[in-house]
């Protein structure tokens, strides 16, 4: 421990600026660029200046075994993969390349759509690609529970309440637009009665399906 202690503060003061400062590129996995052309089309902006340079950016983050990793170097992450498919299909890349179609082999061997993050599935949603009905619902009331009670927006961290508070009238609201192209494809055989059935067990299942109704 005292070896990697001592190699990442050589590393650091070896990147320092004259003036005491660092610099650095924030970078993130590619659901960051894929969710912001899914936004440009959600709010129908033009993609075309950054069209061909999202399409480099993602292929390029692309692995072999044609998935996406949620962070370098680590698994292939199905949430991950399903948004750059999406993104990639929304720019007019032809779902029969290669790289398309290495990476529907693993958004089906995970499962599809139906074993996604919540996040991703609210991103179909929008542009009807996925049932809202099977997105847990989050009523917006929320914003009035006292910080005493469970689940009241402070119990969250910072970013997260930056998160949850929007989502909140978008679950309430559940817009949809269009996305210019439809992705079936992606629902693995046998998991259609999943996309309806929103996550979760016991109370909160229960609980989900009172706040439908």
């Amino acid at each position: 421990m005292d070896s990697a202690l001592e190699q990442a503060v050589q590393w650091l003061l070896e990147r320092q600026d004259a003036r005491g400062w660092w610099c650095g590129e924030l970078e993130t996995n590619v659901t960051m660029t894929a969710e912001h052309i899914l936004l440009l089309r959600f709010l129908g902006l033009s993609v075309e200046s950054i069209r061909e340079g999202v399409i480099r950016h993602i292929l390029n983050t692309q692995r072999e075994d044609g998935s996406w990793a949620l962070y370098f170097a680590g698994p292939a992450d199905l949430s991950t993969t399903i948004e750059a498919y999406v993104a990639l299909k929304t720019l007019g890349l032809d779902p029969q390349s290669h790289p398309m179609r290495r990476a529907r082999h693993v958004i089906l061997q995970q499962g599809g759509v139906a074993r996604a993050r919540v996040f991703t599935k609210i991103w179909l949603a929008l542009f009807g690609q996925y049932p809202w009905s099977g997105v847990p619902s989050m009523p917006p009331e929320l914003v009035y529970l006292p910080k005493n009670a469970p689940l009241n927006l402070y119990d969250f961290g910072c970013w997260a309440r930056g998160t949850i508070a929007p989502l909140l009238i978008v679950l309430s609201q559940r817009p949809v637009r269009a996305l210019g192209c439809s992705v079936p494809e992606l629902v693995a055989p046998g998991t259609d009665h999943l996309l309806t059935r929103a996550p979760g067990s016991g109370a909160f299942w229960w609980a989900d399906k009172l706040l439908k109704l």
